[in-house]
């Protein structure tokens, strides 16, 4: 049985896999998360971090464990795949992450409290966001992630939000089904 299912996940997971070796793929894929953010449609340049993350996670909701196993996955999964140097902090006063759990009901104005700006941030239809402040040389200096956890597990989407919130901040800030 076992094999039978080995078998059946290779074939159905063969389609994806034989994607990801064609080079022409592979770079509009690159182009689409890369060089786009989720709320607009300007292309932008590479951005990245060039000195250590460091991540303070702030418990606004219970699960203090679970949200930080979570995390820890994730930052993990990037740092291997990347060879950037993530690591949690215990001090927000060191980090240049914030990764905020809290709940729907107050996460727009925490959001708006944590990231003063003039701009209109996207809450309608989101279920988490992040924010990145990139210097005119396109260094990411900080980032903001903010999950309202409640949202996140009605939906289905708790994890899926650690993930794809991390990995954007990463500067692979667009989202894509392609």
């Amino acid at each position: 049985r076992h094999w039978v299912l080995g078998l059946l996940s290779v074939v159905f997971a063969a389609p994806t896999l034989a994607a990801w070796d064609d080079t022409a793929y592979v770079k509009k894929a690159f182009k689409i998360i890369a060089l786009n953010n989720e709320y607009d449609d300007k292309t932008h340049p590479i951005r990245k971090w060039h000195q250590p993350i460091r991540v303070f996670i702030d418990h606004r909701v219970g699960d203090d464990k679970l949200h930080t196993m979570l995390t820890t996955i994730q930052i993990n999964d990037l740092a291997r795949a990347t060879g950037h140097d993530i690591k949690l902090v215990d001090d927000s006063e060191e980090a240049n992450i914030r990764m905020v759990f809290t709940r729907q009901g107050r996460w727009q104005d925490e959001t708006r409290e944590l990231w003063p700006t003039a701009e209109n941030f996207p809450f309608h239809g989101a279920i988490c966001m992040a924010h990145i402040s990139v210097t005119p040389n396109t260094e990411i200096r900080k980032a903001l992630i903010v999950i309202p956890v409640d949202l996140a597990r009605e939906r289905g989407k708790l994890f899926a939000c650690v993930v794809e919130e991390i990995t954007q901040v990463m500067g692979l800030p667009n989202d894509s089904d392609k």
